[in-house]
């Protein structure tokens, strides 16, 4: 039998996961004249000791701002990543990339786009542009850190986990404490209880 405080928290984490509306407000074409890295990543999912295919996932994290998006993709394609690139970054942004295949600069750039890489077979940075993706390797090591912490992620529950990832890294950026903002999105939903015993 499952104690109060397992409960609770899964209760916590279901809301937090469940709830559609906080990424809504910062999410969609935030990288106006900004400068995002993207980046892909292939996740290990495990289910009942059975290893599944690969789950692509791709995203990115703008340099002046913070903001990022993580979503899943079926593959690694350049018109998978292009149509996601031109769905998540504001026209006439700059991407910054590495070398994979997907990424085709003829492309990107037709949609509007800059975009420069560096091809990580020779530097992690390029001695002659400065183009990196560390900024957006640090993000994956974050959502991988959870994700290795956890013994792996389900795949019917990776969507939320990734939605729950990028809502934590908004309250971080935003400097808001994660309880309360929770709290705060509860009370929105649910006016009518008294949430401050909770605090």
């Amino acid at each position: 039998m499952k104690s109060t405080r397992t409960r609770a928290k899964n209760d916590v984490i279901g809301f937090r996961r469940s709830e559609p509306i906080i990424l809504s407000d910062f999410l969609p074409q935030f990288y106006q004249g900004r400068q995002p890295c993207c980046s892909h990543t292939a996740t290990l999912l495990f289910a009942r000791g059975r290893v599944l295919p690969e789950q692509w996932v791709f995203g990115g994290i703008c340099r002046e701002t913070k903001d990022s998006f993580v979503v899943t993709v079926p593959n690694g394609t350049g018109s998978t990543l292009l149509d996601k690139i031109i769905e998540n970054i504001a026209d006439g942004g700059t991407t910054y990339s590495d070398s994979w295949k997907g990424y085709q600069t003829n492309r990107i750039e037709r949609e509007g786009f800059l975009h420069a890489k560096v091809n990580h077979k020779y530097n992690f940075i390029d001695p002659d542009t400065g183009v990196h993706t560390q900024t957006v390797e640090r993000m994956w090591g974050s959502a991988k850190w959870r994700n290795k912490r956890h013994r792996r992620t389900a795949r019917h529950h990776l969507e939320f986990y990734l939605s729950e990832f990028i809502w934590r890294q908004h309250q971080v950026k935003e400097n808001r404490d994660c309880f309360d903002s929770m709290l705060n999105s509860v009370s929105a939903h649910f006016p009518s209880i008294d949430y401050s015993v909770f605090k």
